[in-house]
Order: structure tokens, then C-alpha cells, then sequence
């Protein structure tokens, strides 16, 4: 019935019946921990994916914002040299379309998914050349 081990002592057959339950117990918790350590760095690298492409949209919409900032500095600072009644109406549309772009700055970090909307970037960039255009009225009634 029972076999013998290598230090003489003879093994029932309870005994082999609890040593194969035991590795079969065993096996179950490896392959259970492979699994888990798989579906744990599955999520991990899904979380990472979508950290990443939240910091490249973000990136984008930090990059139209700081163009349309700059636009506006730019309009603001060349009309000081301009006369100033032409000065007052430019500084004045200026800082119109920089209270709009500071409303979609707040949107987007109210509402993380505007970060990445296309027509948010787009308003920002429409901003932007309006601002351009100011600037070149700017520019236009200094040679007056």
C-alpha cells in the first residue's frame, strides 16, 4: 500500500492522496498569481495610455493658449505707441477676446475632456488670429 520515503519512513496512501492534493493546491495559486500579475499590469499599462495621451492633449491646448496669451501681450504693448484714442479702442477689443480665452482656459480645467476637443483648440486658435488682426490694425495706424 504504502511506499517508502528515502529516510525509511513508509508513507501511507492518505498520506500520498494529501501530498497530491497539496501540489495540485499549489498550482492553483501560482497560475492564480501569473493571472493576476498579468491582468494588474494590463490595467497598468491601459492607465499609462491614457496618462500619456491626457498629457499630449493637454500639451496642445497649453501650447494654443500660451500662442493666444502671447498674441494678446503682443496687441496690448505695441498699442502704447499708437494714438490714444485708436490705442483705448484696440486695448479695449484686446481685452475682450483675452477674457474669451481665459473663459476656455477655465472650461478646459473644469472639464478635462475639453483639454482634447478639437473646437476648443480651434477657438483658442481663432482667438489667436484675431488678435493677429488687432495687431495689424495696430500696426496700420502707426503709420498714420
Amino acid at each position: 500500500l504504502g511506499g517508502s520515503t528515502p529516510n525509511g519512513i513508509t508513507k501511507t496512501g492518505t498520506d500520498e492522496k494529501k501530498a497530491d492534493a497539496a501540489g495540485s493546491h499549489t498550482g492553483a495559486l501560482v497560475a492564480g498569481g501569473v493571472a493576476g500579475a498579468v491582468l494588474l499590469g494590463g490595467f497598468g499599462f491601459i492607465v499609462s495610455r491614457r496618462n500619456a495621451a491626457f498629457q499630449r492633449d493637454r500639451a496642445k491646448f497649453d501650447e494654443a493658449k500660451s500662442r493666444a496669451d502671447k498674441a494678446f501681450s503682443e496687441v496690448v504693448l505695441a498699442a502704447e505707441d499708437v494714438a490714444p484714442e485708436a490705442a483705448t479702442r484696440l486695448q479695449l477689443r484686446a481685452g475682450e477676446l483675452k477674457k474669451r480665452i481665459d473663459s476656455a482656459g477655465e472650461l478646459a480645467q473644469k472639464n478635462r475632456a475639453r483639454l482634447r476637443d478639437p473646437v476648443t483648440i480651434g477657438e483658442l486658435e481663432q482667438l489667436e488670429n484675431e488678435l493677429m488682426v488687432l495687431r495689424s490694425e495696430v500696426l496700420q495706424e502707426r503709420r498714420k
